[in-house]
């Protein structure tokens, strides 16, 4: 297995070609299915952000929604691809992405039941903070 974290996989999203880090993603998803692992949802959702920019908007749906059956739960990023063109922007005009960001943060609140009643802007200062503590 490849090394599956969020850093590695965007520096891999970049420097090969997309259908080849589409290939790979979905070779790799389907071991971590295999084995159960909890980066899956992570794997699932780059692949969604290639798929996007290579125009299978169909198959980025599938990728996305599977991400959040695993337990993708970063609202942040979500936002963050769906305000980048070379993310998810394509998807997020469509009603469909506002379910998916809806999933996303039953999920977060599932994973962090103390925070439900936060607004919005607390769980993005949650996120700067948690981010800030990883990297150290």
């Amino acid at each position: 297995p490849a090394d599956v974290t969020g850093i590695a996989l965007k520096e891999r999203s970049q420097l090969l070609p997309n259908d080849e880090f589409t290939s790979w993603a979905r070779t790799e998803a389907r071991y971590l299915k295999k084995v159960g692992s909890e980066k899956l949802e992570l794997v699932l959702r780059f692949l969604a952000v290639a798929l996007c920019q290579s125009g299978h908007h169909g198959r980025a749906w599938i990728a996305l929604r599977e991400a959040v059956a695993e337990g993708f739960s970063d609202l942040l990023w979500l936002e963050a691809q769906a305000n980048t063109d070379t993310g998810l922007a394509p998807l997020a005009s469509q009603p469909r992405f506002q379910e998916i960001a809806s999933r996303v943060c039953a999920n977060l609140h599932q994973t962090y039941p103390h925070i439900s009643n936060l607004t919005k802007a607390q769980v993005y200062a949650l996120y700067e903070l948690f981010n800030e503590s990883d990297q150290d």
